[in-house]
């Protein structure tokens, strides 16, 4: 049977688990599932290669699904009947002529009541229907549309035995528990220790929680951290470990004086929830029996019984069929003290953990499991498809040839360090200069300062890349270069202007610049700190670049050079600069400008600083402020840098994509990989496995966002030196690295084809690399 089963969440969202989990099992069983989520359906190989296809919710609409007998689906099965999955199952059921289902999982209508302020979900029922939509997103139910999209259903699922009061009388439904990833029940060794990690001792006891944290759950959360501050001041050496997005204000916490006892690890991908399970003494879910608990079933629950360790959580929901003392301690105000007084009972009683562990355990591998749950979905399928007395889903197959040759292709920009003009040769006086190259090259950049080592193996002849590097870089797919260009300021005294910049030395290969805004500039740089945007500095700016902003092989976004600014936060009066600079672009050049501030995780609005997008600068930050300290020991130093680059990693792939275009960038491992003897780090993904990882995911995400803006993919050169050290000991290390970014982008190609339930191979995204290249000229 061919199922589509629509999520109203990605897969960093816990819904989005429930599909999947069930979808494997469909598929185990025979069954053709297909599951649509609202965008980003990349993100589910952070649970495994799917062999079904996943599309977004525009895939879905503009091209239809395709499954492999080529028929549409027999049925579709809508988790939640909120706005956006209710209009992309109407649009498929129309299009398909199918019956469809809808699955509850929570109180919409306590959800949508503790969101509103002064409003509620009531209030809104009454209200006109276009009323309505100012208040209610497409990410929540509707209060009228809801009802009847349920009283359509061909049956309702829920995940517990409450949600069923909400399906209408007559429509057929079935309560069907949710199951633990097998990951969770394994006891086997973790690579990673989060005790050591965070540099917590084996006498620390480390309570988690797993999940966000929103307005309907705020005050129970909150309980748990002052449950912690009880516990600390009753002399227990407790301490909090939380995961997930805080999509409230958490200054609370640092108000109540509890940052030093509670550490936010933010979004933690799924494969190390498991160990940080195991690191964990108890593992709570607060709160206490009320409208929002009692019709909801806690995604983390199960994981966190069948985990073994003692597990706290309401009195209600799924607690109400659990023994309280044996298989769990159950909350019935779930409050703060209450807290405190079940965690001091098991703190000071090692056999009542042991206990409860075991009966947790025993309790989830008996009745939760997908294999054993699923059977009730089935046969809720069947009943639905045996009443349906509409035509059969008509036949629909589009060739992947005509799909494929549709679809925009990644356009691969290196971010450089060095400025391209710069000769190997140039000495720390000629650094402070305007450089001019040969008349044979043309006019050049003015330089900015470089890192010694560039300096060392920067292979330029006349200030130009090297031909060794632009012939592999062609080879390898890349779209254009990212230049970093640092200002001169000029006196105003100083009638003469400098030349203008050089295009690169290798006229095929688009490129554009970056300007570095930097705090501390090169010899001569300066920042953008001109309070007047008519200054002269500022326009001066601008005249000079127009030159090579016109260039036939300058990278342009629909026409307009794309300019990047970095850290423009820092510049006053920005958005007035950037609509002078439009202005000047428009009147002198007939040049419309797309802006971008490249900025790090800190700066996420350009339209408030006068810019069209962000490029994305990953921070060369700690991803945690609780560490172990370091030691002499040069290798422990090194494995705690690349723990942190990992960690960096993980939160910026979690991130939330924001509306306006938001172009990606990935670069690799930062830690000192040329100390001599020193091996990688000993991980379980290697620091190359780790970056190619990185740009995969990037480059699958920015396909499936290609409708809505330029698919381009930035790789960030700058640590590059820390690519291939180890495999390429001729100094060959630009050749190494764009091999690795390469291979990266294409797995990312043929992640986004096989989401799709397309499969390529690695030599045909390579073509598909290669021909972005080949037509970015032939294009303009």
């Amino acid at each position: 049977m061919n199922i589509v089963l629509v999520s109203h969440c990605s897969f960093q969202g816990n819904s989005a688990l429930h599909v999947y989990s069930i979808s494997k099992e469909l598929y185990r069983r025979g069954h053709r599932p297909l599951i649509c989520v609202p965008a980003e359906p990349e993100t589910v190989f952070a649970l495994g290669d799917p062999p079904f296809p996943v599309l977004s919710y525009c895939d879905a609409r503009d091209q239809g699904v395709r499954f492999p007998d080529g028929k549409g689906p027999a049925l579709i099965h809508a988790f939640s009947p909120r706005e956006q999955v209710r209009k992309l199952v109407l649009s498929l059921c129309e299009r398909y002529q199918c019956p469809y289902l809808v699955h509850l999982e929570d109180n919409e209508e306590a959800i949508v009541d503790d969101e509103l302020v002064g409003l509620s979900f009531r209030d809104l029922a009454g209200m006109p229907a276009t009323a309505v939509e100012r208040w209610i997103k497409p990410w929540r139910t509707h209060p009228q549309r809801a009802r009847s999209f349920l009283s359509g259903a061909a049956g309702v699922t829920a995940l517990i035995d409450r949600l069923l009061e909400l399906k209408p009388p007559g429509v057929p439904g079935t309560v069907f528990w949710p199951g633990f990833d097998p990951r969770f029940a394994e006891n086997s060794a973790t690579p990673i220790d989060f005790r050591r990690r965070l540099g917590l001792s084996d006498r620390d006891l480390i309570l988690v929680y797993t999940g966000d944290v929103h307005h309907s759950n705020l005050a129970e959360v909150r309980s748990l951290f002052l449950a912690v501050g009880l516990l600390r001041r009753a002399g227990f050496p407790a301490l909090l470990l939380k995961t997930g997005w805080n999509r409230v204000d958490m200054d609370w916490v640092r108000e109540c004086g509890l940052q030093d006892w509670a550490i936010d690890l933010g979004y933690l991908p799924r494969a190390d929830v498991p160990a940080l399970l195991r690191a964990a003494d108890i593992l709570v879910q607060p709160g206490g029996p009320n409208r929002f608990n009692d019709y909801r079933f806690p995604s983390k629950l199960p994981e966190f019984l069948v985990s073994g360790k003692p597990v706290i959580l309401p009195h209600s929901n799924i607690g109400r069929f659990l023994r309280d003392g044996e298989e769990a301690f159950l909350l019935d105000r779930g409050d703060a003290v209450e807290i405190f007084e079940k965690v001091s009972l098991l703190a000071a009683n090692e056999e009542t953990r042991t206990r409860l562990g075991d009966g947790g355990r025993h309790f989830a591998l008996r009745r939760l499991t997908w294999t054993d749950n699923v059977e009730r979905i089935l046969a809720l399928y069947a009943q639905a498809r045996s009443e349906d007395t509409r035509a059969s889903a008509t036949r629909y197959c589009r060739a992947v040839s005509d799909e494929r040759r549709a679809v925009p292709r990644p356009k691969l920009i290196v971010f450089c360090a060095r400025t391209p003009n710069r000769p190997a040769s140039s000495t720390a006086s000629e650094a402070d200069e305007s450089v001019t190259a040969s008349p044979a090259s043309g006019p050049s950049l003015p330089s900015h300062q470089r890192r010694r080592e560039d300096v060392a193996r920067c292979s330029s002849t006349n200030g130009k890349p090297g031909a060794r590097v632009a012939e592999v870089a062609t080879a390898c797919g890349v779209y254009g270069f990212c230049y970093f260009y640092s200002p001169v300021h000029r006196q105003e005294k100083q009638a003469p202007s400098p030349p203008p910049i050089a295009a690169i030395a290798h006229p095929g290969i688009p490129f554009c610049l970056c300007l570095a805004n930097a705090e501390r500039a090169a010899a001569g740089g300066d920042r953008l700190k001109a309070r007047d945007p008519s200054s002269a500095r500022v326009e001066r700016l601008i005249r000079d670049l127009l030159p090579v902003l016109g260039q036939e092989n300058y990278i342009r976004v629909g026409g307009a050079p794309l300019l990047l600014i970095s850290q423009v936060e820092w510049t006053r009066e920005a958005a007035g600069i950037a609509e002078r600079w439009r202005e000047i672009a428009r009147e002198e050049a007939a040049l419309d400008l797309h802006l971008a501030a490249a900025a790090s995780n800190r700066f996420d609005n350009p339209i408030a600083f006068g810019m069209d997008a962000v490029v994305e600068l990953p921070p060369l930050t700690k991803a945690v402020t609780r560490s172990v300290p370091r030691e002499p020991d040069t290798h422990r130093a090194v494995e705690d840098n690349f723990r942190d680059y990992l960690e960096q990693r993980n939160q910026l792939l979690g991130k939330r994509l924001p509306d306006h275009p938001f172009y990606r960038c990935a670069m690799p491992y930062w830690g000192d990989t040329e100390t001599p003897g020193l091996d990688t780090p000993s991980q379980p993904e290697s620091w190359r496995d780790a970056y190619r990882e990185w740009l995969r995911r990037l480059t699958a995400q920015t396909l499936g966002r290609a409708r809505v803006q330029e698919p381009f993919v930035f790789a960030h050169e700058w640590c590059n030196r820390s690519i291939g050290i180890r495999s390429y000991r001729d100094g060959n290390l630009e050749a190494a690295w764009l091999e690795t970014t390469r291979d990266a982008v294409c797995e990312g190609i043929r992640t986004y084809w096989a989401i799709k339930g397309i499969r390529i191979t690695q030599a045909e995204a390579l073509d598909e690399l290669r021909l972005a290249g080949s037509f970015s000229m032939k294009d303009r």
